[in-house]
Parts: structure tokens; C-alpha cells; sequence
């Protein structure tokens, strides 16, 4: 089979090989490294014994048993969870003069200065908020 190719200048007949491997030599492989055609592969099959099992892992799960496990266990749970959440820790609260730095008073009288926001003593410059 050829095809016609139909350019001005002139009629030309490729091939059907020709014209692939003008494709490849646009696209830069070179004749003989042609990427394989991939061909289809048929999806794994499940065994008998897996469809089995999964038959009776459907069935457990479907049982009102477990079910009711599930509600109890559920229940429990939250029961517990409430009892932490009242005996947890209180997280302490961060002061912005802790992250930030201590505000410098501006009229200030005695040994140390105190912060303006917490009254916590600065005793060193390093301590103090830059501006």
C-alpha cells in the first residue's frame, strides 16, 4: 500500500515504512530503537480460594453481631475519651512578651525596669521587644 503525498512540488508515493520512519527521524529515534507497541495484558485473575475468602469476610461483616460490637466498642469509646478530656492538661497559654519580647517603660524609676503589658522584671537588653 502507498499513500500520495501531495505537495507543490510534486506528486510522491512513500511507503508505509518511509513514512514512519520520517515520523521517528523528526522526533528523533533512530530506525531500529522503535519503542515496542504495547499489547494488552489480561487482568490477574482473583483464585477460588480468594473469592472464598472474601465470601466469608462479607458475611462476618454483614452479621448483626458485629455490628453491635461496633456500637459498643463506639460507645465505650466515647465514654473514655470524655473522661480524658477532662483530666488532660491544661496547655499553658503563651504570653506575646514570652515570643515577642518585653515592652520598655518609658518613664521608669528603681533597680529594673518592669514590662508595660506583664510587669515582669527585664534584666537584660536581650529581653526587651525590638522596634
Amino acid at each position: 500500500m502507498s499513500y500520495g503525498g501531495n505537495n507543490p512540488e510534486g506528486n510522491q508515493e512513500f511507503e508505509r515504512q518511509e513514512l514512519v520512519d520520517m515520523v521517528h527521524e523528526h522526533r528523533g529515534v533512530t530506525p531500529g530503537q522503535e519503542p515496542e507497541q504495547q499489547t494488552p495484558r489480561r487482568p490477574t485473575r482473583i483464585t477460588h480460594h480468594e473469592i472464598k475468602a472474601m465470601k466469608v469476610t462479607v458475611r462476618k461483616e454483614a452479621s448483626p453481631v458485629v455490628g453491635l460490637f461496633r456500637q459498643v466498642g463506639g460507645f465505650f469509646n466515647g465514654i473514655l475519651q470524655a473522661i480524658g478530656g477532662l483530666f488532660s492538661g491544661r496547655s499553658a497559654r503563651v504570653n506575646p512578651c514570652d515570643v515577642n519580647g518585653h515592652v520598655f517603660p518609658k518613664a521608669w524609676k528603681g533597680d529594673f525596669p518592669r514590662c508595660v503589658h506583664c510587669r515582669t522584671v527585664i534584666k537584660s537588653p536581650g529581653e526587651i521587644k525590638p522596634k
